[in-house]
């Protein structure tokens, strides 16, 4: 892409590729993060196109700091970004969607458009060892699509034909499990843990109260079965966001869940 220097569309679907064959083998997960900014129509109107070219430019410049071996982003074209994650999924895939939210927000674009933040909307899908990228594709715009009708500047998994979950702080972790099978016991008894806190009885997540026990659960259960969670890191030195581990090869140099910079 000539404006941010990442990939575009051909490059991304290039890059793509050999991560799609690694998650067919069922060595490692794989999951599309479709980013769209919200109201950039408004930026480019109210402050001209050169100043939303310097948002895209920044904003471009957030994400290439999560590129890496397993990890590779893109802008597809106009104000629509992609990320394509191996070795996440569950938790971690939701903590990670979450923390690249964060970070664009956090953007400084003073320069461009005066103070306020400029978000994103995200859309998540996670590949089957049947996917393609544009059956990948098609899940991730419209979980998409969904976030933009939910009030943006949030994440939405896409989930069946039917459904897309918000994951988030939307608030930051929302009880829409992972579609792969999750068969260790502790994360079988994590799930049956959290199950009853899904849905508060004006049927939207009760979020303090999931995030409240999921840290009691997993400080619990990590002391006797690290890593038994449904999270498959590739080896490598690591460092933590949150209570989990990303290796510094998986994401580049950004930290999903630290401060940004």
């Amino acid at each position: 892409d000539p404006l941010t220097g990442l990939r575009n569309r051909r490059g991304f679907v290039e890059a793509a590729a050999p991560m799609f064959d690694v998650n067919r083998s069922g060595a490692s997960p794989l999951a599309l993060l479709l980013l769209d900014i919200d109201k950039f129509k408004r930026i480019n109107d109210t402050h001209g196109h050169d100043a939303g070219d310097m948002v895209l430019v920044t904003i471009g410049n957030r994400i290439a700091r999560w590129e890496g071996d397993m990890c590779k982003v893109a802008r597809l074209g106009g104000e629509e970004f992609a990320l394509m994650v191996a070795g996440m999924d569950g938790f971690a895939l939701h903590r990670f969607a979450q923390s690249v939210r964060k970070g664009i927000a956090e953007c400084n674009h003073a320069e461009a458009i005066g103070e306020g933040p400029v978000t994103v909307s995200i859309g998540v899908a996670e590949a089957t060892p049947d996917s393609d990228f544009r059956e990948l594709y098609r899940h991730a715009d419209e979980a998409l699509y969904s976030a933009k009708h939910e009030g943006r500047d949030r994440v939405v998994f896409y989930r069946g034909e039917n459904a897309g979950h918000e994951a988030g702080d939307n608030p930051p972790i929302h009880a829409a499990y992972p579609a792969t099978p999750v068969s260790s016991p502790v994360a079988r008894s994590l799930r049956q843990a959290l199950e009853p806190l899904q849905h508060s009885g004006s049927g939207h997540f009760a979020g303090h109260a999931f995030h409240r026990q999921a840290y009691r659960l997993v400080r619990r259960n990590q002391r006797g079965h690290h890593g038994s969670l449904p999270f498959r890191p590739p080896a490598g030195d690591v460092h933590h966001a949150g209570r989990r581990q990303w290796p510094d090869q998986g994401l580049g140099t950004a930290k999903p869940d630290g401060p940004q910079h």
